[in-house]
């Protein structure tokens, strides 16, 4: 295919330029205006020279109030990663620890049962429920993989 176009030329930065990022990015994009690292340095070592304090943010806090409709919204608190791995892990050891019962009344169930049905009135919860406790405890169980199979219907 022709074209009457002329091609473009793709801005390359040289392959070790990672070495000195700061200064090939500044050198390969001079923007009138534009402040460097070393501007950042003088002005703050001019702020605390007269006098200034710098505050430290904690990482994942912010500091700014989010608006919707003009209304503050999610002032709770941010979590850190760590706090959130940990509070995490407390909320699926509570889930996991409801599953003993439930995981009692399956193994009784499974070998007269004959639909998921009949085992989802036996241990008294949900279809949901029994396939994930399926799914996680009997695995490699021969008598449940039947149970395990979606079984959905599409209109044609």
């Amino acid at each position: 295919m022709k074209t009457d176009l002329a091609p473009v030329q793709e801005q390359a930065i040289p392959a070790d330029s990672w070495v000195h990022a700061d200064q090939a990015i500044e050198q390969h994009y001079r923007i009138p205006g534009r402040i460097t690292q070393a501007d950042i340095d003088r002005m703050a070592a001019d702020f605390l020279a007269s006098g200034g304090r710098i505050q430290e943010v904690e990482t994942g806090v912010s500091g700014e109030v989010s608006l919707f409709n003009n209304r503050p919204v999610g002032g709770g608190a941010q979590f850190l990663p760590e706090e959130r791995i940990a509070h995490d892990t407390k909320r699926i050891a509570r889930i996991y620890e409801g599953d003993a019962e439930v995981v009692e009344k399956l193994k009784a169930a499974l070998p007269a049962a004959e639909m998921q049905r009949d085992l989802t009135k036996a241990c008294g919860c949900s279809r949901d429920k029994v396939v994930r406790i399926l799914r996680t405890y009997f695995a490699d169980d021969p008598i449940a993989q039947p149970f395990l199979k979606l079984r959905y219907r599409v209109a044609v």
